[in-house]
């Protein structure tokens, strides 16, 4: 899916390319069997930013579920940890 969003604060329209991005795009141009020149990421990401072609990433939502409180123990040793022989509390 493609839009276009009109942005004031620059010159121009921004191109939005939904669900590709400069990693997608390498992939679908090293396929491509017109390129016969090499192509890096940062060519790529390179041409979009020249072209105010950006790509909408989703945002990663945490589903956690909240737990119940769990049971606390007792301090049965009250912070007293005075060793008389090894390996005893």
């Amino acid at each position: 899916m493609i839009a276009y969003l009109n942005n004031a604060s620059s010159s121009g329209l921004i191109l939005i390319i939904k669900g590709i991005g400069a990693g997608n795009l390498l992939i679908n141009l090293e396929q491509d069997e017109k390129i016969t020149f090499t192509v890096t990421q940062k060519q790529v990401r390179r041409v979009m930013r020249a072209l105010n072609i950006r790509c909408q990433i989703r945002t990663k939502k945490n589903n956690r579920i909240k737990q119940s409180e769990q049971y606390t123990q007792d301090n049965l040793l009250e912070q007293e940890f005075t060793v008389r022989h090894p390996n005893q509390v």
